[in-house]
């Protein structure tokens, strides 16, 4: 042991007390932090053996605090400071008080030692007693794994663990294997014992484990699987199999690997194309610091909306951004509340979560191939753990949201209108399909049916009062949706007109509230149909001269998507013919505009209706905010289009070349 470190300690070491700075602390390395945790254990033991131990008290106190912040803060041999710990223990145990104090003094200094015994077993307990926890979850996966029900069963309880601890997804047994290389191992055993179902199973895990989002697999995780492989293919080699067989099961073993690296490789393009246009996958782990304790805003003044409120999503819905009630009133006028789910009752605007959300621009969401585990690749605008737990509007529970309530005439118009704070329940999860089945039974018995029932009336006599212009639909429809919002609101079905009425309401009346009053706001903005005809007239006659005719559509094509791409701008401006304005409310949890617009309700519409002034000066802050919000969301936004263009192409690519294989491989068959 160096003496260096020893010297080091004791420049801090002043009289029974033993001070390291935190700065100091945080410059360390690795092999830094060992030596100096090696140094404190020798300064504390002799100070032991010299019997030093009636006044010094405090001194072995501090050394043990450091220790164990240093132990949290560093990679290094956490037995080896267990070890080290027991032994100073024993050492303490061992020291006889030798002092002329009186029985008293005596009986302070015992207890003292006690403590400071009780101390360190505690500190041993916070370095070490982590790791052996693990092991303890990790012994209670494997423990899922193995048991004998049924795959959907495993999966499903493997994920509420993960769920509860999903640091456990890197966890190792005692033999210090991960929970893949674990699970990976088990596979290949299948594949040698020719156990069918059992190999699916497995497999099956095996990608759900890979899929999910904390998975780190090292360079030497990934060596070690290669040689896991290749020992299992000479374990099949050696038994005694037909050739054919053997063939059977080295080629399964590489497929299975081939699968798993393909995986990688999918996350690598998927990365570097994200890492081109400037789109966050991850959330970082400072940032996820923030998620545990959610800023939950103090004396909120909300109004109990105490109807039967459903919510109607797709089938791959999680979280739930909106629920409504309709309800016919006695004058034979329509009651329709919309509720939206409120991400700023819970967080402030100015907070590390919602300024991240702003950068995000809104959630993204990819197709993944079959053989990469099928699904949606979700690249969301707020971490799951908001979404899901804290902010969705789940079946059965109390949430804030904003609620927008409209009175309908039997003419279909807008009688009256409100938006207020709100604290709502989901009083019944739909599904589009589970509507539309309900709707067309045409039963107007239970209170669920009651409630659909006068949705659908109410949206019939909106649709016909406020309809959009049928070119602007059929290009709203057309155009490409990173967010898939468009695909939620299936405009085919019934309860999908529901929704996309609903929607364009509020959205429209959130917007003509803020334009008639001239007050700021952020709008959804289109090009003028004219402008664009004119345009495109001019470039397809620029196209004529240089391209063939399907290679001018193609390009036509994509002049129309970047022309008629909608954004956002503090000046209101629509491609309808109706001249709406509109802007974005309903989907707070996926769209960062949604958030920004809640705020000035906020900060706007409650002080206005409240009977209030708002200086001018206020309202030229807010203006100006806004402006920058609209030339970030409408940067984020180009930047999200073309990733999500590149990675459909790509994609597009990949098949291509792969069904280009393929007819190859089966004419080559032919031919033989």
């Amino acid at each position: 042991m160096s003496s260096k470190y020893i010297k080091e300690i004791r420049k801090y070491a002043k009289g029974d007390r033993i001070e390291l700075p935190d700065r100091k602390i945080k410059k360390f390395s690795n092999a830094t932090a060992g030596n100096y945790i090696n140094a404190i254990f020798e300064i504390m033991e002799d100070r032991l053996r010299s019997k030093k131990i009636d006044t010094t008290i405090d001194f072995y106190k501090d050394g043990i605090e450091i220790i164990k912040k240093i132990s949290k803060m560093y990679e290094i041999n956490k037995e080896y400071v267990e070890k080290r710990l027991n032994n100073f223990i024993s050492l303490l145990n061992a020291t006889n008080i030798n002092t002329k104090s009186k029985d008293e003094e005596k009986e302070e200094i015992n207890n003292a030692i006690a403590k400071l015994d009780e101390d360190v077993i505690k500190a041993t307990q916070e370095i070490y007693g982590t790791e052996k926890e693990e092991k303890e979850e990790f012994a209670l996966i494997a423990e899922i794994i193995e048991n004998s029900d049924n795959i959907i069963r495993k999966r499903e309880r493997i994920l509420n663990v993960l769920n509860e601890r999903p640091d456990l997804i890197n966890s190792k047994n005692n033999n210090g294997e991960s929970l893949f290389i674990y699970v990976y191992k088990k596979a290949l055993e299948t594949i040698l014992n020719n156990e069918e179902e059992k190999y699916k199973e497995y497999r099956s895990i095996l990608f759900l484990i890979k899929l999910q989002k904390y998975i780190n697999i090292r360079k030497e995780d990934k060596e070690y699987i290669s040689q896991i492989t290749d020992e299992y293919k000479n374990l099949i080699c050696e038994a005694k199999l037909p050739e054919k067989e053997k063939r059977t099961r080295i080629k399964k073993t590489t497929s299975l690997l081939k699968d798993l690296l393909r995986q990688n490789e999918s996350k690598i393009v998927l990365n570097s194309i994200a890492e081109k246009h400037g789109i966050k996958i991850e959330f970082s782990k400072d940032f996820m610091k923030h998620v545990k304790q959610p800023y939950v805003l103090k004396n909120l003044d909300v109004k109990n909306i105490e109807e039967f409120n459903i919510s109607i999503d797709s089938t791959r819905t999680r979280e739930i951004d909106d629920i409504l009630y309709c309800k016919k009133l006695e004058n034979n006028h329509y009651e329709l509340g919309v509720s939206i789910a409120s991400v700023l009752s819970y967080f402030d605007f100015d907070s590390e979560i919602i300024q991240e959300a702003l950068e995000r621009g809104s959630s993204i969401y990819l197709k993944r191939s079959k053989k990469d585990g099928g699904g949606n690749i979700v690249i969301p605008l707020l971490p799951e753990e908001i979404t899901d737990e804290i902010i969705s509007l789940n079946e059965g529970q109390e949430r804030y949201a904003r609620t927008y309530i409209f009175e309908i005439d039997e003419e279909g118009t807008i009688v009256s209108e409100k938006f207020i704070r709100s604290k709502v329940k989901n009083s019944k999860v739909l599904t589009i399909e589970a509507a539309d089945k309900i709707l067309k039974k045409n039963s107007n018995v239970t209170e669920l049916e009651q409630t659909l029932t006068c949705l659908e009336e109410a949206t019939n006599l909106l649709s016909k009062k406020y309809k959009d212009s049928e070119k602007y639909s059929k290009e709203k429809l057309n155009q490409p949706d990173p967010t898939r919002l468009k695909e939620d609101a299936n405009t085919k079905s019934i309860a999908g007109v529901i929704l996309n009425v609903v929607m364009n309401l509020t959205n429209s009346k959130i917007a003509e509230w803020f334009h008639q009053n001239n007050l700021p706001m952020i709008y959804r903005c289109k090009q003028k149909e004219e402008k664009v005809n004119e345009e495109e007239k001019l470039i397809t006659k620029e196209l004529e001269k240089k391209f063939k005719n399907r290679e001018i559509e193609k390009i036509r094509k994509i002049a129309r998507e970047k022309e008629n791409k909608s954004f956002y701008s503090t000046k209101p401006g629509h491609a309808d013919k109706t001249k709406k304005v509109s802007t974005h409310a309903t989907s707070c949890m996926r769209r960062g505009a949604d958030i920004v617009v809640e705020y000035i309700l906020r900060e706007i519409y409650d002080v206005v209706e409240s009977g209030r002034e708002i200086p001018l000066e206020k309202l030229n802050e807010y203006k100006e905010l806004l402006e920058k919000i609209c030339y970030k969301l409408n940067y984020q936004s180009a930047n999200i289009d073309n990733f999500f263009i590149e990675h459909n192409n790509v994609t597009a690519k990949k098949k291509k070349k792969k069904e280009k294989l393929k007819e190859h491989r089966r004419h080559k068959k032919v031919y033989k």
